[in-house]
């Protein structure tokens, strides 16, 4: 797993796994961020990884 590079990346990671409170739910399960075709960041809900199958 690669860790954000920057506070504010990590901060807007945190944003986007945090569920509201009340519907609609986000459910987010992945996301990977690339740079200039390098990754810079990636972060997994639990029991999901880089080799779950997202559909």
């Amino acid at each position: 797993m690669v860790k954000p590079w920057n506070a504010k990346l990590e901060e807007a990671l945190d944003r986007a796994f945090a569920e509201p409170a009340n519907p609609p739910f986000w459910q987010v399960r992945a996301i990977v961020v690339m740079r200039n075709g390098e990754f810079v960041a990636e972060r997994y809900a639990n029991r999901i990884g880089p080799d779950t199958p997202l559909v």
